[in-house]
Protein backbone atom coordinates (compact mmCIF):
# COMPACT_ATOMS: atom_id res chain seq x y z
CA UNK A 1 0.00 0.00 0.00
CA UNK A 2 1.32 3.93 -0.60
CA UNK A 3 1.13 5.81 2.76
CA UNK A 4 1.29 9.76 2.68
CA UNK A 5 2.26 11.09 5.54
CA UNK A 6 0.89 15.07 6.12
CA UNK A 7 2.37 17.52 8.46
CA UNK A 8 -0.95 20.20 9.38
CA UNK A 9 0.84 23.69 10.87
CA UNK A 10 -0.79 27.01 11.33
CA UNK A 11 0.64 29.86 13.01
CA UNK A 12 -1.91 30.60 15.01
CA UNK A 13 -1.32 28.87 18.81
CA UNK A 14 -3.27 30.43 21.80
CA UNK A 15 0.19 29.17 23.97
CA UNK A 16 3.01 29.81 21.45
CA UNK A 17 2.57 31.76 18.63
CA UNK A 18 4.84 30.74 15.38
CA UNK A 19 5.77 27.57 17.52
CA UNK A 20 5.84 25.51 13.81
CA UNK A 21 8.93 27.79 13.13
CA UNK A 22 10.22 28.20 16.74
CA UNK A 23 14.32 27.46 16.45
CA UNK A 24 15.58 23.88 17.79
CA UNK A 25 19.11 23.77 17.13
CA UNK A 26 19.68 25.36 14.09
CA UNK A 27 16.26 24.28 12.35
CA UNK A 28 13.05 25.06 12.50
CA UNK A 29 10.65 22.53 14.56
CA UNK A 30 8.73 21.84 11.44
CA UNK A 31 11.74 20.91 9.64
CA UNK A 32 12.89 18.51 12.04
CA UNK A 33 9.18 16.83 12.25
CA UNK A 34 9.38 16.66 8.12
CA UNK A 35 13.08 14.93 8.23
CA UNK A 36 12.03 12.47 11.23
CA UNK A 37 9.26 11.68 8.51
CA UNK A 38 11.29 11.47 5.54
CA UNK A 39 13.93 8.24 7.22
CA UNK A 40 10.73 6.33 7.58
CA UNK A 41 10.56 3.53 4.74
CA UNK A 42 7.25 3.23 4.65
CA UNK A 43 6.01 6.34 4.02
CA UNK A 44 6.28 7.12 -0.22
CA UNK A 45 5.82 11.20 0.01
CA UNK A 46 5.84 13.53 3.31
CA UNK A 47 4.20 16.90 2.78
CA UNK A 48 3.66 19.91 4.88
CA UNK A 49 -0.39 21.71 5.01
CA UNK A 50 -0.29 25.14 5.96
CA UNK A 51 -2.52 28.47 5.60
CA UNK A 52 0.33 30.57 6.51
CA UNK A 53 3.03 32.38 3.80
CA UNK A 54 5.70 32.01 6.27
CA UNK A 55 5.75 28.66 7.25
CA UNK A 56 5.19 28.14 3.71
CA UNK A 57 7.93 29.76 2.56
CA UNK A 58 10.43 28.26 4.86
CA UNK A 59 9.57 25.04 4.01
CA UNK A 60 9.82 25.26 0.89
CA UNK A 61 12.97 27.12 1.77
CA UNK A 62 14.48 23.22 3.43
CA UNK A 63 13.06 21.31 0.24
CA UNK A 64 9.36 20.48 1.36
CA UNK A 65 6.37 19.91 -0.65
CA UNK A 66 3.82 22.54 1.08
CA UNK A 67 0.24 22.76 0.09
CA UNK A 68 -1.51 26.27 1.36
CA UNK A 69 -5.03 25.27 2.78
CA UNK A 70 -8.19 27.53 4.00
CA UNK A 71 -7.91 28.95 7.10
CA UNK A 72 -10.48 28.13 9.08
CA UNK A 73 -10.10 24.88 9.78
CA UNK A 74 -10.84 23.73 13.21
CA UNK A 75 -8.24 20.69 13.41
CA UNK A 76 -5.16 19.27 12.19
CA UNK A 77 -7.53 16.15 11.00
CA UNK A 78 -9.33 19.18 8.96
CA UNK A 79 -6.24 20.27 7.27
CA UNK A 80 -5.15 17.07 6.21
CA UNK A 81 -8.15 15.94 5.19
CA UNK A 82 -8.08 18.59 2.60
CA UNK A 83 -4.79 18.61 1.42
CA UNK A 84 -4.87 14.58 1.14
CA UNK A 85 -7.41 15.56 -1.76
CA UNK A 86 -4.35 16.34 -3.87
CA UNK A 87 -2.66 13.59 -3.41
CA UNK A 88 -5.27 10.94 -4.50
CA UNK A 89 -3.04 8.02 -5.46
CA UNK A 90 -2.35 7.49 -1.76
CA UNK A 91 -3.62 4.42 0.06
CA UNK A 92 -2.96 5.45 3.47
CA UNK A 93 -2.97 8.73 5.01
CA UNK A 94 -1.04 10.08 8.23
CA UNK A 95 -1.67 13.00 10.52
CA UNK A 96 1.81 13.87 11.84
CA UNK A 97 1.75 16.67 14.59
CA UNK A 98 3.84 19.51 13.51
CA UNK A 99 4.77 19.53 17.57
CA UNK A 100 7.15 16.19 17.72
CA UNK A 101 10.60 17.24 16.50
CA UNK A 102 12.05 14.03 17.74
CA UNK A 103 9.07 11.65 16.78
CA UNK A 104 10.97 8.19 15.34
CA UNK A 105 10.58 6.76 12.31
CA UNK A 106 9.98 3.50 13.69
CA UNK A 107 7.03 4.83 15.04
CA UNK A 108 5.59 6.01 12.18
CA UNK A 109 6.64 2.26 10.03
CA UNK A 110 4.78 0.88 12.73
CA UNK A 111 1.76 2.59 12.48
CA UNK A 112 1.76 2.22 8.72
CA UNK A 113 2.37 -0.98 9.45
CA UNK A 114 -0.95 -1.68 11.22
CA UNK A 115 -3.12 -0.34 8.45
CA UNK A 116 -1.19 -2.90 6.19
CA UNK A 117 -2.03 -6.22 8.39
CA UNK A 118 -5.83 -4.98 9.35
CA UNK A 119 -7.81 -4.18 6.24
CA UNK A 120 -10.61 -4.05 8.48
CA UNK A 121 -9.51 -0.84 10.29
CA UNK A 122 -10.13 2.36 9.17
CA UNK A 123 -8.21 4.11 11.60
CA UNK A 124 -4.76 3.59 13.74
CA UNK A 125 -3.05 5.76 16.02
CA UNK A 126 -0.60 4.94 18.76
CA UNK A 127 -0.07 4.95 22.77
CA UNK A 128 2.62 4.73 25.25
CA UNK A 129 2.27 2.24 28.31
CA UNK A 130 3.16 4.51 31.26
CA UNK A 131 3.24 4.82 35.05
CA UNK A 132 3.52 8.48 35.48
CA UNK A 133 1.55 10.07 37.48
CA UNK A 134 1.89 13.68 36.01
CA UNK A 135 1.09 12.16 32.87
CA UNK A 136 -2.25 10.03 33.94
CA UNK A 137 -3.68 12.62 36.34
CA UNK A 138 -3.05 15.71 33.93
CA UNK A 139 -6.25 16.22 31.64
CA UNK A 140 -4.25 17.57 29.41
CA UNK A 141 -3.11 13.76 28.10
CA UNK A 142 -5.31 11.45 26.75
CA UNK A 143 -6.10 8.20 28.30
CA UNK A 144 -6.83 5.24 26.48
CA UNK A 145 -8.20 1.36 27.27
CA UNK A 146 -8.21 -0.91 25.29
CA UNK A 147 -10.21 -4.14 24.32
CA UNK A 148 -8.37 -8.01 23.60
CA UNK A 149 -8.22 -7.17 20.31
CA UNK A 150 -6.05 -4.35 20.28
CA UNK A 151 -8.64 -1.71 19.37
CA UNK A 152 -9.18 1.58 21.19
CA UNK A 153 -12.42 1.17 23.66
CA UNK A 154 -12.69 4.66 24.54
CA UNK A 155 -10.02 8.29 25.36
CA UNK A 156 -10.71 10.45 27.99
CA UNK A 157 -9.15 13.37 29.42
CA UNK A 158 -9.35 11.40 33.35
CA UNK A 159 -7.22 8.55 34.33
CA UNK A 160 -9.23 5.70 33.00
CA UNK A 161 -9.50 2.84 33.85
CA UNK A 162 -9.98 3.90 37.58
CA UNK A 163 -9.79 1.62 40.47
CA UNK A 164 -13.69 0.86 42.36
CA UNK A 165 -11.01 2.00 45.21
CA UNK A 166 -10.01 5.31 43.89
CA UNK A 167 -7.48 7.05 42.34
CA UNK A 168 -5.08 6.83 44.81
CA UNK A 169 -4.96 3.58 44.21
CA UNK A 170 -3.38 3.94 40.69
CA UNK A 171 0.44 4.59 42.29
CA UNK A 172 -0.06 1.32 44.45
CA UNK A 173 1.62 -1.72 42.38
CA UNK A 174 -0.95 -3.87 41.73
CA UNK A 175 -0.28 -6.55 39.19
CA UNK A 176 -4.37 -6.87 38.46
CA UNK A 177 -4.20 -2.85 37.11
CA UNK A 178 -3.44 -2.91 34.00
CA UNK A 179 -1.08 -0.32 32.22
CA UNK A 180 -1.89 3.32 31.88
CA UNK A 181 -1.94 4.19 28.17
CA UNK A 182 -1.28 7.66 26.79
CA UNK A 183 -2.67 8.64 23.53
CA UNK A 184 0.09 9.53 21.16
CA UNK A 185 -1.38 12.02 18.97
CA UNK A 186 -0.46 10.84 15.53
CA UNK A 187 -3.30 9.01 13.50
CA UNK A 188 -3.43 6.94 10.21
CA UNK A 189 -6.51 6.77 7.96
CA UNK A 190 -8.17 5.11 4.86
CA UNK A 191 -7.68 7.87 2.05
CA UNK A 192 -11.70 7.36 1.88
CA UNK A 193 -12.46 7.60 5.43
CA UNK A 194 -10.13 10.47 6.16
CA UNK A 195 -12.54 12.69 3.84
CA UNK A 196 -16.10 10.77 5.39
CA UNK A 197 -14.37 11.03 8.98
CA UNK A 198 -14.15 15.09 8.77
CA UNK A 199 -17.98 15.18 7.46
CA UNK A 200 -19.10 13.68 9.76
CA UNK A 201 -21.02 15.67 12.64
CA UNK A 202 -19.27 16.72 15.75
CA UNK A 203 -20.24 13.66 18.47
CA UNK A 204 -21.72 13.70 21.80
CA UNK A 205 -18.42 12.60 23.80
CA UNK A 206 -16.33 14.03 21.28
CA UNK A 207 -17.42 17.78 22.63
CA UNK A 208 -17.38 16.58 26.29
CA UNK A 209 -13.55 15.31 26.35
CA UNK A 210 -12.30 17.55 23.39
CA UNK A 211 -10.92 14.54 21.88
CA UNK A 212 -12.34 14.61 18.19
CA UNK A 213 -11.46 10.58 17.68
CA UNK A 214 -14.08 10.09 20.01
CA UNK A 215 -16.20 11.02 16.82
CA UNK A 216 -15.02 7.78 15.34
CA UNK A 217 -15.83 5.34 17.97
CA UNK A 218 -19.65 7.09 18.49
CA UNK A 219 -20.26 5.87 15.00
CA UNK A 220 -19.02 2.77 15.65
CA UNK A 221 -16.09 2.64 13.52
CA UNK A 222 -12.99 0.57 15.08
CA UNK A 223 -9.40 2.30 16.05
CA UNK A 224 -6.54 0.26 16.17
CA UNK A 225 -3.37 0.92 18.35
CA UNK A 226 0.20 0.44 18.03
CA UNK A 227 1.90 0.54 21.51
CA UNK A 228 4.91 1.92 21.32
CA UNK A 229 8.08 2.29 24.24
CA UNK A 230 8.39 6.34 24.59
CA UNK A 231 6.73 8.92 24.78
CA UNK A 232 8.11 11.82 22.44
CA UNK A 233 8.41 15.26 23.22
CA UNK A 234 5.96 17.72 22.60
CA UNK A 235 6.09 21.47 22.31
CA UNK A 236 3.43 23.31 23.35
CA UNK A 237 5.30 26.23 25.36
CA UNK A 238 8.44 28.09 24.71
CA UNK A 239 9.61 26.17 28.10
CA UNK A 240 8.66 23.00 25.95
CA UNK A 241 11.21 24.31 23.09
CA UNK A 242 14.53 25.06 25.75
CA UNK A 243 13.85 21.13 26.69
CA UNK A 244 14.37 20.31 22.86
CA UNK A 245 17.25 22.30 22.66
CA UNK A 246 18.75 20.83 25.62
CA UNK A 247 17.95 17.23 24.33
CA UNK A 248 20.06 17.91 21.23
CA UNK A 249 22.81 19.47 23.38
CA UNK A 250 22.58 15.74 25.50
CA UNK A 251 21.72 17.55 28.65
Amino acid sequence: MSALAIIPARWGSTRYPGKALCDIGGKPMIQRVWEQARQAQKLEQVVIATDDERIRRVGVGFGAEVVMTRGEHQSGTDRCAEAALVYRQHDIVLNLQGDMPFLSPVVIEELVGRMEERLELEMATCAVPSSDSNLILSPGTAKIVMDGNGNALYFSRSPIPCPKDGVGMLFHKDENLPPYLIHLGIYAFRREFLQMFTRLPHSKYEAVEGLEQLRALENGYRIGLVLVEEQPLHVDTPKDAEKARECLLGK
